[in-house]
């Protein structure tokens, strides 16, 4: 897997050459996965986190199709989606006005289930938990999401799958 940022209207141009210099030279890539996160002014004014992910990860699913026939190696829709992956940051995002909440898990994680998505993850497990009354719930912490949830509420999300990637073990 490599891992890229995305925004809403996919991943930059270096991504885009980095993903044709690495088909192209014959590697197998098992997916790439987009961070969906810190969209900033990328992320239309009024939509959620989850409406900016999923339009980013449509953006990115049409670049590597994209990518993929230009390497010669044609895949049917289903299959580019089973080559993509999804990691949000969980709760307040480091830009201040995007916050992934509770909400966003489950419309992205349904998204996923419906699309195929190849890997479903999340920025990051020590994140998933409320944050303590001396902690200002606005700026990303590394030990609590800063979003109204009960301990582990993401990773219950999480685990309802949406994701079709094998297990490491």
């Amino acid at each position: 897997w490599v891992t890229l940022p995305v925004a809403p209207t996919g991943i930059s141009d270096d991504g885009v050459r980095l993903l044709d210099d690495t088909l192209g030279a014959g590697v197998e890539l098992a997916g790439l996965n987009v961070m969906t996160m810190n969209y900033a002014e990328s992320r239309v004014a009024g939509s959620s986190m989850a409406d900016a992910s999923i339009e980013a990860l449509g953006a990115a699913r049409r670049q590597l199709e994209g990518a993929y026939r230009r390497a010669g190696s044609a895949m049917q829709p289903d299959e580019v989606w089973a080559h993509l992956g999804a990691t949000p940051m969980i709760g307040q995002n480091d830009v201040a006005a995007d916050e992934f909440g509770l909400g966003d898990a489950e419309a992205l994680m349904d998204f996923a289930a419906k699309v195929g998505l190849g890997r479903t993850s999340m920025w990051s497990l020590n994140r998933d938990a409320p944050c303590a009354g001396n902690v200002d719930p606005t700026i990303a912490d590394n030990n609590c999401s800063g979003t109204d949830q009960a301990p582990l509420a993401f990773s219950a999300i999480f685990a309802t799958g949406g994701g079709r990637a094998t297990p490491w073990g």
